[in-house]
């Protein structure tokens, strides 16, 4: 994609950014109906620095008075701001064109119900630009809306296994495969503007999971990925509207960015290693996608989903994931039951049923998986399974 392809007919509404030099970081921040929120995500990103950083907001339809409340909080700040106003067409579309008007040497997303250390991201443009990264990540957190906790993401624990002690690291997939597995969002990192359009990074537009493909192009291509032991990001979870959790036939999305993230990788020239915790790592977001599948859809999801992976992951590659890459108990035999087509087993485990050693017998018995894949997941599965 280049800047001038995919972004839709956009109006300016005020411009305060006049640079007098190329801004370090333009924060993208797509917006439709927030009014509740997203002053305090602009907040989050207003820094004493104006030099440094831009904010390009992206109006997307809005019917409350989200642009109004935008404005309001412009005309007060000394922030350089772009704001934009189009006819809803979703987050992705916003994004692009966010990134069409976007000026900074690097680039980044934040939803407009969520906030963001701007400190922290200075700190990672700046150490990323003087080692020459293409991309810049931080860890996040999640706050809940309804109790008001607030703790570390999910992906705590591969940080920790990638960091070790180091406080910064500079890496890249093929000496640190475990990148793959981290959070595919956009919003905890920063990609260099000119990386994003040379490698064709865009966000599907009017599906759900837009985030899956562009963080394995990232991860697969960038020649020295910047990480930095610091919180930047904090994603509000349990608000109403939120489409984190929503059911219907929209999670086969993941499918369609599945396949599409699948095929960058391969056409990437990434190695078995890499397409082993790539393969693991959209197992993981499939089985939890299919979660909230209509129940009498789910066969019909997990039946695509075990097709796909089997057709474009070679078998060592899937066992290699189960040998090797994956962690607990449950996790291995989830990757067992995609590698070998056990639809019975995820649409049992989908659903919260108790898991049976006897159901999950079709797939650890399966030779094709391979003695030494078989014999690990037999293994985990007398750990974690019951005779019933």
């Amino acid at each position: 994609m280049t800047p001038e392809e995919g972004a839709l007919e956009a109006r300016v509404v005020i411009d305060t950014r006049a640079h007098d030099r190329t801004p370090l970081i333009s924060f993208i921040v797509p917006v439709y109906n927030v009014q509740d929120y997203v002053i305090q995500t602009l907040d989050s990103l207003a820094t004493e620095n104006f030099q440094q950083v831009e904010l390009i907001i992206v109006n997307d339809g809005s019917t409350d008075d989200s642009l109004a409340r935008v404005l309001d909080w412009v005309s007060t700040m000394e922030a350089k701001c772009l704001v934009l106003e189009q006819a809803n067409a979703g987050l992705s579309a916003a994004r692009t064109t966010g990134m069409e008007y976007a000026q900074g040497e690097y680039v980044g997303f934040c939803d407009s119900d969520d906030w963001a250390d701007v400190n922290a991201f200075v700190r990672l443009a700046q150490f990323a630009k003087e080692r020459d990264c293409e991309v810049g990540l931080l860890r996040s957190a999640v706050y809940d809306d309804m109790t008001h906790d607030t703790y570390d993401f999910y992906d705590a624990g591969v940080w920790d296994g990638i960091l070790g002690r180091a406080s910064t690291l500079v890496t890249n997939s093929i000496r640190e495969p475990r990148l793959f597995r981290l959070e595919f969002n956009a919003n905890y990192r920063l990609i260099r503007r000119s990386f994003l359009f040379e490698h064709g990074v865009e966000f599907p537009r009017g599906r759900l999971f837009e985030d899956l493909e562009p963080h394995f192009v990232e991860i697969v291509y960038a020649k020295r990925i910047a990480l930095m032991d610091a919180t930047g990001y904090f994603y509000r979870v349990a608000r109403p509207g939120k489409l984190t959790y929503d059911r219907g036939m929209r999670r086969f999305d993941v499918l369609y960015a599945a396949r599409s993230s699948l095929k960058e990788v391969l056409s990437g020239g990434i190695d078995e290693v890499g397409l082993a915790v790539v393969f693991l790592s959209l197992c993981r977001v499939v089985f939890w996608s299919g979660q909230f599948v209509p129940n009498k859809e789910r066969r019909k999801f997990f039946t695509g989903a075990s097709e796909m992976f089997q057709s474009m992951v070679p078998l060592s590659a899937r066992q290699d994931a189960i040998v090797r890459w994956s962690g607990d108990e449950f996790e291995a035999l989830l990757v067992a039951a995609f590698a070998t087509g056990a639809v019975g087993f995820l649409v049992e485990s989908s659903c919260g049923n108790k898991r049976s050693l006897l159901k999950a017998m079709p797939m650890i018995t399966n030779r094709a998986l391979g003695g030494r894949a078989r014999r690990h997941a037999l293994r985990k599965a007398r750990r974690m399974l019951t005779f019933k």
